[in-house]
């Protein structure tokens, strides 16, 4: 009951900030495979990103890290992420710390 009312909590409040963002153009979803491909994308809009193998949970996190706008929700599974593209390299990201 415990994680059924946790998990209640956490949609709800995913809802309440997704909805207190600007809203993205869901009609253009930038797919890739492997960070190289992020140029294809347009900052902004969705990037889906859909590993070729699964399994390394840390590939995910690097991805969020250098493409993810943490302004804006970022969905996360073990299949991939989902977030608003915020291009990055990671000499940018090595040098804000």
């Amino acid at each position: 009951m415990k994680n059924g009312v946790t998990v209640t909590v956490l949609l709800g409040l995913t809802g309440i900030l997704a909805s207190c963002s600007p809203k993205l153009d869901q009609d253009s979803l930038c797919v890739i495979s492997d960070l190289a491909q992020q140029d294809e994308c347009t900052p902004g809009k969705y990037l889906f990103y859909r590993p070729e193998r699964w399994g390394n949970e840390r590939l995910d996190l690097d991805v969020i890290g250098l493409v993810c706008d943490f302004d804006k929700p970022i969905y996360h599974k073990n299949a991939g992420v989902i977030c608003a593209y915020h291009k990055r390299t990671i000499t940018e990201v090595q040098a804000s710390g």
